[in-house]
């Protein structure tokens, strides 16, 4: 799949295919060769895999933490790091695994979203 700008993503169900707008989703969850797709009102299976959502969505926005998570930075309330457990907590409240090979890039990264929708508000 190729990258675009574009406001609205395609989900490709097992019966059906629903077009939801890419602001309203929280994450992504991939379980083998399905995504779930979490959005501020509702929960996608899509028989894609998560590396192809990965490769199609803005990589300035979404971020993958873990080997089956990818989110979207917007979307994140807090960020913790205590000894073994490093965990990125969102706005609906769910907690998601950042594994120790990603934890630094993932920081880096949320800690420059974060500047950069501050310095948008001031």
């Amino acid at each position: 799949m190729k990258k675009e700008k574009k406001d609205t993503l395609k989900i490709f169900g097992k019966k059906q295919t629903r077009e939801i707008k890419i602001g309203s989703i929280i994450h992504l969850q991939g379980e083998l060769n399905y995504t779930y797709v979490y959005t501020e009102t509702e929960k996608f299976l899509s028989a894609k895999t998560l590396k192809t959502y990965e490769e199609v969505l803005d990589s300035k926005v979404f971020i993958r933490t873990h080997k089956s998570h990818l989110i979207n930075q917007s979307k994140i309330k807090d960020l913790s790091d205590m000894d073994t457990l490093r965990q990125v907590e969102l706005n609906d409240g769910t907690r998601i695994d950042i594994s120790r090979r990603k934890f630094k890039e993932v920081k880096k990264r949320i800690t420059e979203h974060q500047k950069k929708f501050s310095e948008k508000i001031l």
